[in-house]
């Protein structure tokens, strides 16, 4: 891998450090957190807690607004209190406390503690890590932003591979051994990256960086972040419900057999999370060669996110109102099919929040407008655990059909602000918009 030309050997493995402590601890967080709901879903039998559908959601979907709030705690931690790497050990310990607990109790209030320390864990080593990549070299840091991207798209990619063969083998115990032993592994990386110095002085490096001609030429526009923040909301309820109510869909709902195989659960969503990154060049290509002006296509991006996670969640709510009948060999495919349109959907809208938090606001708000992005993340997380936890009342088919029709409606309010406002007064620069976007981006 040609990363960078004008580097020597230190940085080089540095780097290289920084990406595999990244792809183990981000392996560690996704063997975990989309098993939750059907951990605490599962009979005790198969070695789950039998909660209610309803509990087990409203839980996970406080759990998910937590994971988006913790960066914004440790990030005021790193700057101000502790400093990168004792930030990341702190996270490193309450992810590994909460690993422990999860394992060791079954009462509800200990299962709300122990995701309570995993939530804060994965937000403190996550903002650490990301801003760690964002003080390397600015010759580094572009194509550095590129494969941490990568490297988070992977470890979801491993930890969804593996939770569902090593719950439905070993329990929850197992899970929790794999995940303590990759937190282990990127730890040792983590301190092999600090340990080459690179970081010890990031206001010196900010310092002597020159400035982006994009961002210069940028004209700050609050008001229209404050807009992509207003959508964000409806779109992360629509999006995050590949963490709460599709995975138990799967689970309970759907024939997912082969012969004698059975499809683990957690594979669709790393089957299509993996598609997605192996098409996102073309897909970034396609939009860079479009010739409408920069000026006006971010609203455009919202609105085709929209209208593909609404055609996503459309079909599938035809697929649940038909049950348990629908031949495996044509269900199978449409529903790989539909985790693929939604990673779509999300590459459209997640990338571009991110970047406009720091294209669209003055400098010195950049760290409350990214940490109102995780909020209004978060916020969606909620309340998409929220909507999930009605689904003993409402029914799947129903539940997937609200999200089509929020989608559909805010898809076509998008399309309307992209056709009345053909000079929205900003650009986003492409470069600007991936180099910030795949640093933020793998995470959900």
């Amino acid at each position: 891998m040609n990363i960078i030309k004008k580097t020597d050997g230190s940085t080089t493995s540095s780097l290289l450090s920084l990406l595999l402590s990244t792809f183990t601890v981000y392996a560690a967080s996704y063997v975990i957190t989309p098993l939750l709901p059907i951990y605490l879903i599962e009979s005790p039998d198969h070695g789950g807690l039998a909660w209610s559908r309803a509990d087990a959601f409203s839980l996970f979907g406080t759990f998910l607004a937590l994971i988006y709030i913790a960066p914004f705690i440790g990030g005021l931690l790193s700057d101000f209190v502790l400093g990168k790497l004792s930030t990341a050990l702190l996270g490193y310990t309450l992810l590994s406390i909460g690993l422990i607990l999860l394992n060791t109790y079954t009462d509800p209030n200990a299962v709300s503690l122990s995701l309570l320390a995993l939530a804060l864990g994965i937000g403190f080593v996550k903002v650490t890590l990301s801003a760690a990549l964002g003080g390397m070299p600015q010759e580094m840091r572009q194509k550095g932003y590129e494969y941490f991207y990568v490297a988070t798209c992977l470890g979801f990619i491993g930890g969804g591979f593996a939770a569902n063969p090593i719950f439905s083998t070993f329990h929850m115990t197992g899970v929790v051994t794999t995940a303590l032993c990759c937190i282990g592994i990127s730890i040792c990386f983590l301190c092999i990256f600090f340990g080459k110095e690179l970081l010890y002085c990031p206001q010196k490096v900010e310092k002597n960086r020159p400035s982006s001609p994009s961002t210069a030429a940028s004209t700050r526009s609050p008001l229209a972040f404050l807009i992509f923040l207003i959508f964000a909301v409806p779109f992360f309820i629509c999006s995050n419900q590949l963490a709460t109510g599709m995975p138990v869909f799967l689970h309970q709902c759907v024939d997912r057999s082969i012969g004698s195989w059975t499809i683990p659960t957690l594979w669709f969503g790393a089957i299509g999370s993996l598609t997605m990154t192996l098409i996102s060049p073309w897909l970034r290509k396609a939009w860079s060669r479009l010739p409408s002006s920069q000026q006006k296509i971010e609203p455009l991006k919202v609105s085709v996110g929209f209208t593909i996670i609404a055609a996503s969640f459309a079909a599938t709510s035809i697929f649940a109102s038909l049950g348990t009948s629908t031949a495996t060999f044509s269900g199978i495919p449409l529903l790989l099919c539909i985790h693929l349109t939604c990673f779509i959907a999300d590459f459209h809208v997640r990338p571009l929040l991110y970047a406009s938090a720091t294209s669209l606001m003055p400098s010195r708000y950049h760290t409350i407008s990214t940490a109102l992005v995780y909020a209004s993340v978060g916020l969606g997380g909620k309340l998409a655990g929220t909507l999930a936890s009605f689904v003993d009342a409402i029914g799947f088919s129903v539940m997937f059909l609200l999200c089509a029709m929020i989608a559909t409606f805010c898809g076509i309010l998008a399309f309307i602000w992209w056709k009345r406002t053909p000079q929205l007064g900003y650009a986003l620069s492409l470069g600007e918009e991936t180099e910030i976007s795949e640093q933020a981006n793998g995470i959900t």
